[in-house]
């Protein structure tokens, strides 16, 4: 789309669409079929509409480019995506081809897919098997709640979709496989392209940063390229099956020339070294057909709980299901394909238990979100600390908890959980919150919303709960100061040493301060009635008024003492403490607190002529 600039932060295009462009899609070999009228909307469809829409021009225009736009074409009409994609209820059903989201979706690193209409986990995994970069999957509000039935069509970076022929793949899938297995090679170099593009950091060859070379080879290092590629190649025949090895012994004998890829490597950094005339050949080649594949249906017919080994994402660090309903099998089976999960999603879901197996040991997750859910044991939630021994934060947001387990077994199945969120839970009683004592590691937890404190002023059920848990040291977000916590502990004492059933909390803290004396009882509430004299003519008499009532309440209130009507009457009022006068109160709405009243001052009532 733009020929970039080295020496300018932008750089000028001169773009020309024909006529044809009105349409809305450009001619670009990603760009997807015309939709079927069954009402099913894919991946690219969504993808090409919302990023399509801005670059659709029907007319010859200069356009400025930033070189880090959030979506770009190369030259070739190639649509390559920016790191976070965000499509938010766009009716997305399906994937969509492969060979149109391969290229596009290399640098995608976090994908938003929230209420969309989504319901096979096939589909999501041919979305996002062609995003070897992605660290953060959203699929909040997808109907999945079927279970993972056999594995999915693998495609794009680690799994190659046969369907009919071999030669139906995608020439990004050898790159992406190329790319793969240069990062399992024993003998690879690790590399950092940090000096050609930023956004682009490789720290070594390892499964988990797949390396995709994009720097010019020179004559010295294409001799070290052209021996991996032929280690490479060979490892990676030894798995093909024998159906695939007869189709590609008919075909041109797999090559990976380095040289051919030197202009589309200067158009898109994204894409690895491999992507070439050649790259069709090798994709052949590097595609093995896991035994559990059926050709005749293009899927695997591998039971529920058994899935190819090669179906794995690493770098997938957060995963959001919420209001997915999807089921406790799936969750185990998705565990095994996200094997570095460090956050997962698990809200709105409707639980009523954890139904996790019981040797699951998961440690690299360390935060769980299951908010919303219907469990009301305890027991249930210790099954998520025993699946996932390294579990740090863990937020239960209005489930419907009523109690907590008064056992070790809570200590034992969180050993390191730090933060604690119960808002909004019926959790029931003082004697049931003390229990969170018995985390090791707790310092942190949210406590909002629970009923049973709500009943209590703000400040009184701060300080109890600062009170009864010692191990906290921030509460409902913000954090207890040692001031804060001896004020509070003091006045826990103080507050039930007159009790004939003092906790137990109270002889704990006794030992810390001693008995202390009772604080002496002070009034600080403002004074409102005052007695004050009314003056009229060579009349005195006391009275009793509200500082909160006004001037014109006050007037209604001496008619009677004067006899007569409001109206025909002024009031003065005279500060005995400070003599400047009389002072006419001339606004009837102004209360009369306002004139800092005292026992004893004068209103003084004289008749309007």
């Amino acid at each position: 789309m733009a020929t970039e600039s080295s020496n300018s932060d932008y750089s000028m295009s001169e773009i020309m669409y024909s006529s044809q462009a009105s349409s809305g899609m450009l001619d670009s070999p990603d760009a997807p079929h015309t939709q079927e009228e069954s009402g099913s909307r894919s991946f690219v469809d969504a993808v090409w509409d919302k990023f399509n829409d801005d670059m659709v021009v029907n007319d010859c225009i200069n356009i400025y480019v930033p070189k880090k736009g959030p979506a770009r074409l190369t030259d070739s009409g190639h649509l390559i995506l920016p790191r976070q994609v965000h499509l938010n209820a766009c009716g997305i059903t399906e994937a969509g081809h492969p060979a149109g989201m391969t290229r596009m979706c290399q640098g995608v690193m976090e994908l938003d897919l929230t209420q969309n209409c989504i319901a096979s986990w096939q589909e999501i995994f041919q979305v996002i098997c062609c995003m070897p970069r992605l660290t953060f999957l959203n699929l909040t509000s997808n109907p999945i709640s079927s279970p993972i039935v056999g594995s999915p069509k693998m495609v794009g970076m680690m799994h190659a979709s046969i369907s009919s022929t071999a030669s139906s793949l995608d020439e990004l899938t050898a790159s992406a496989l190329f790319s793969r297995a240069l990062a399992e090679s024993p003998n690879t170099a690790s590399t950092n392209l940090s000096d050609t593009d930023p956004d682009i950091s490789i720290k070594g060859p390892t499964t988990s940063n797949i390396v995709e070379v994009v720097a010019p080879l020179d004559a010295s290092s294409s001799k070290v390229a052209s021996e991996q590629e032929t280690s490479i190649v060979q490892s990676i025949e030894t798995n093909i099956s024998p159906s695939v090895q007869a189709h590609s012994s008919e075909t041109t004998e797999p090559t990976l020339s380095v040289d051919a890829t030197t202009k589309d490597l200067s158009e898109d950094k994204t894409v690895s070294a491999a992507t070439q005339d050649g790259g069709r050949d090798a994709d052949r080649a590097s595609c093995s057909t896991p035994e559990a594949y059926d050709k005749k249906t293009g899927s695997f017919s591998c039971s529920p709980t058994e899935l190819p080994t090669s179906l794995c994402f690493p770098n997938l660090r957060q995963l959001v299901l919420n209001d997915t309903q999807v089921d406790w099998q799936s969750i185990v089976q998705l565990l095994k394909i996200f094997p570095n999960l460090e956050e997962l999603h698990l809200s709105l879901n409707h639980y009523t238990s954890v139904d996790l197996l019981p040797d699951l040991l998961y440690p690299s997750l360390v935060r769980i979100f299951f908010n919303g859910n219907k469990v009301c044991a305890w027991s249930e939630i210790n099954k998520l600390g025993r699946a996932f021994p390294s579990l740090q934060q863990l937020f239960l947001a209005e489930t419907e908890l009523r109690t907590l387990d008064e056992t070790d077994c809570m200590a034992e199945s969180f050993p390191c959980l730090s933060l604690l969120s119960l808002n909004k839970t019926q959790l029931e009683g003082w004697d049931i919150l003390e229990r969170l004592r018995l985390l090791p590691s707790l310092i942190d937890v949210r406590l909002q919303g629970i009923p049973f404190l709500e009943s209590m002023e703000a400040k009184e059920r701060r300080q109890l709960l600062v009170a009864r848990l010692p191990n906290v040291t921030r509460l409902n977000g913000s954090p207890v100061t040692d001031e804060e916590r001896e004020d509070a502990e003091r006045a826990f004492i103080r507050l039930f040493m007159d009790s004939e059933q003092k906790p137990a909390r109270y002889y704990e803290l006794e030992k810390i301060y001693g008995k202390l004396d009772p604080l002496a009882k002070v009034n600080l509430k403002p004074q409102r009635v005052f007695r004050v004299k009314v003056v009229f003519n060579d009349r005195c008499e006391e009275l009793e008024v509200n500082a909160n009532q006004s001037v014109r309440e006050l007037k209604k209130t001496l008619q009677n003492l004067v006899g007569l009507p409001a109206s025909r009457f002024s009031v003065f009022y005279v500060d005995k403490q400070i003599d400047m006068g009389a002072e006419r109160l001339r606004f009837p709405d102004k209360k009369l607190y306002t004139y800092k009243l005292t026992d004893g001052d004068e209103f003084i009532v004289e008749p309007k002529t």
